[in-house]
């Protein structure tokens, strides 16, 4: 998690992939810190936004909310890094 910075979903998916059982997937993913997988959120976001600055907001909020879900985060993650990130209300867009 903290190597790939990715969130539970994209781990979940690769220890699938690697042929893990779910029982060990789930008391892996169960483990991973909130905060920290938030942490690794805003890191990604912030880098995306530095990129797409200049671009108009909605554009701007789709385009991180996307690339967040890419690398596996959660919606509630998703919605706290934007809502703290661009400053607005989810009501904005």
């Amino acid at each position: 998690m903290n190597l790939n910075r990715c969130g539970r979903n994209k781990i979940k998916q690769n220890l699938y992939n690697k042929g893990i059982d779910k029982q060990s997937i789930n008391e892996a993913i169960n483990e991973i810190d909130e905060d920290a997988e938030y942490e690794n959120a805003m890191y990604l976001a912030q880098k995306r936004y530095d990129r797409i600055k200049n671009e108009d907001k909605r554009k701007i909020y789709q385009k991180i909310s996307q690339h967040l879900a890419y690398k596996g985060f959660n919606y509630d993650i998703i919605k706290r890094v934007l809502n703290k990130l661009l400053n607005t209300d989810e009501y904005d867009f």
